[in-house]
């Protein structure tokens, strides 16, 4: 629920969602959240609201989860979120006078990885630390992500990256970025797409990510939604439509082994040991693997080692890795690898 009224808050700020999109009576999230009753507010919220963006937008964040997620909402979740979305201070409940510090246009990858990370510190400590899931600050996923790149990223078009490990997806999301910017550059002319278009292409084609934590995942699409939607204004959206495609804009993202689906982009599975839709031709295999254990039964390891099986020839593997797998006596990567890669 707070991924989506993170979504919806953006998309309202970025003025995406049209003012016949709310039910009756209302013009805004806060709106609907400031309803006297508990039910009237689920009831504006899941039956009318998210259904309209669901056949608006559709994706991961408007998905089948909202009908289970509806069953567990009650009043005080409710209320919290009016609070946080009406700018009171949360730890000492004092109410704003019409002043909200924060601009929902911009939210930035790092914002959703720390909330998250504070939702799994807050939930399972323990889990959290036995999966080694810690996740990447911005400024190393870049550094990593220049290493990787430099004097070997051609053109927008002419790039598939995989992060087997993807968290929140903060590597995928700069790659993202990066080739979205470079889409831009090549067709600042060109009438033979849509801009909306040419950036579906991209998340759907050429970029990918595996990880074990179905929060995780979802997660991970969320962070991609909103790069795109960064990336567009809404008459691209109406050009789409009118031009490309009527209908929902946004694609489902997030395989799992129960949905399936066609084109995944964020896949829930164990890299080192399910079999998953990730293809194989990568140009790039990016990332930060979990840090578990020592030796060899450092996880870290195994991704390593697994990870030239899905690059075409001439790819790169670039992943974060703790020092002790170069000096260790046993658990160490051995002079084929860095041959093969």
């Amino acid at each position: 629920l707070l991924g989506r009224a993170l979504f919806v808050s953006f998309l309202e700020k970025r003025q995406f969602i049209k003012p016949d999109y709310y039910p009756d009576g209302t013009n805004t999230l806060l709106d609907i959240l400031s309803r006297p009753r508990v039910d009237e507010i689920k009831r504006l919220l899941y039956q009318e609201f998210f259904q309209r963006l669901k056949s608006e937008f559709n994706g991961t964040m408007f998905d089948a989860a909202l009908a289970d997620e509806e069953t567990h909402i009650g009043k005080v979740h409710l209320e919290i979120l009016h609070d946080f979305l009406s700018g009171h201070d949360m730890q000492s409940g004092q109410m704003t006078l019409d002043f909200w510090a924060y601009d929902f246009r911009f939210i930035p990858v790092e914002t959703i990885s720390a909330i998250y990370e504070q939702f799994m510190k807050d939930g399972n400590l323990k889990k959290k630390r036995e999966e080694g899931a810690y996740y990447t600050p911005r400024h190393l996923a870049e550094t990593a992500l220049h290493i990787a790149l430099e004097n070997r990223y051609e053109s927008a078009d002419k790039c598939r990256v995989l992060d087997p490990a993807c968290g929140s997806g903060i590597f995928l999301v700069a790659m993202f970025n990066l080739m979205a910017e470079m889409w831009r550059l090549e067709n600042r002319n060109s009438r033979k797409q849509t801009k909306a278009q040419a950036l579906l292409v991209i998340l759907q084609r050429q970029i990918k990510g595996v990880d074990v934590n179905p929060d995780a995942c979802r997660i991970a699409t969320f962070s991609l939604y909103l790069a795109l939607f960064e990336k567009l204004r809404p008459m691209d959206i109406e050009e789409f439509k009118e031009k490309v495609r009527q209908g929902p804009f946004l694609p489902q993202l997030l395989w799992t082994a129960a949905t399936q689906i066609e084109t995944p982009v964020i896949i829930q599975g164990d890299f080192l040991k399910d079999s998953l839709p990730v293809g194989g031709e990568f140009d790039f295999v990016i990332g930060n693997p979990p840090w578990e254990s020592r030796g060899d039964k450092q996880i870290a390891l195994h991704f390593a080692k697994r990870s030239p099986e899905f690059l075409r020839d001439g790819g790169v593997v670039c992943l974060l890795l703790p020092s002790t797998i170069t000096v260790n006596r046993y658990g160490t990567l051995d002079g084929s690898w860095f041959r093969a890669v």
